[in-house]
Formats: structure tokens, sequence, C-alpha cells
């Protein structure tokens, strides 16, 4: 196991995983979206299959905006009444940026999406379904800073 994946069985904790993702699926996913996945959230992916993570809090890179909290990691195969993959692309495919996949959601309805193509590729955004593509904001850099990101309410960044 590579030490990025171990990386990723520490901060968050994913509870609640799907089953296993196979390198097939994967293949299968970007073929799908004519793009490879950025490779941390590709093996992110085959270690987590969707799932809850704890803590749910995150802190957006720019600090002066609020905490942000995830209910759940999109999967691969998931359950379509909560947690699909496809069934997200599909319900947002007119409504996302072209270069946007989702990849979890809040209690809002709003999105956490990764760049596939372009500058934005790798990086991390927060999609707001009121504003839709007038609000899409950086929220970090790469997958890596995202999943560092997560804390406990009470902890501040820094600590």
């Amino acid at each position: 196991m590579s030490k990025r994946m171990e990386s990723y069985m520490a901060k968050p904790e994913i509870l609640e995983s799907k089953p296993a993702v196979t390198e097939a699926a994967i293949v299968r996913l970007e073929k799908r979206l004519k793009s490879k996945l950025p490779l941390p959230y590709r093996e992110f992916l085959l270690r987590h299959n969707g799932g809850r993570p704890q803590p749910a809090t995150f802190v957006p890179s720019d600090k002066d905006r609020p905490t942000e909290v995830i209910n759940s990691f999109l999967a691969l195969d998931g359950d379509p009444d909560v947690d699909d993959l496809s069934t997200f692309l599909k319900l947002y495919k007119k409504r996302l940026p072209a270069s946007f996949l989702p990849v979890a959601y809040d209690a809002f309805g709003n999105l956490i999406c990764i760049g596939l193509q372009g500058p934005g590729r790798g990086r991390v955004y927060f999609w707001n379904h009121e504003s839709e593509r007038k609000d899409d904001r950086l929220i970090a850099d790469d997958w890596d800073s995202f999943l560092e990101s997560f804390q406990t309410p009470e902890s501040k960044a820094g600590d």
C-alpha cells in the first residue's frame, strides 16, 4: 500500500463505506467522463467507496469562510436514493460546470466537487445549489489538503 493510501486511513475516518471499488469500475467511470480521475482522489476512491467522514466538519482554504459539514462521500454503485455517483452525475449534468465531478454532498443539497480538467484539475470546490455557477468556490488546492482540513467542531485551524 502506498504512503498516500495509508494517509487516507487516518484523517478523516470514513465510516459506512460501500463495497470496495475495482480498478475496472474506475476505468469505466473514467471512460464515461472522458477524463482520468486525479490520482489522489482515484486512490481515495479505491480505499473508501463513499461513506461518512468522521469528523464531518472541514475548514475551507479561505479561512474567512465558515466551516462546512459533509453528509457523505459519493460511491460507485451506491444507493441511488442517497449516495450513488452515477445518479448525481445524471441529476446535475446540466447544472454543474463540465469540468466538475461531484464527490460529496452536504445536508442542504450543496456539492463538493473535484476539478477534472484545465487549471482546476485536482482542486476541490464547493458548489452552492442555490446560486449554481455564480458561486463555485475553491475550498482546497488539492485532494490531500481537502482531507487534511477536516477537524472536530471544537478544534481551530492551526491547533
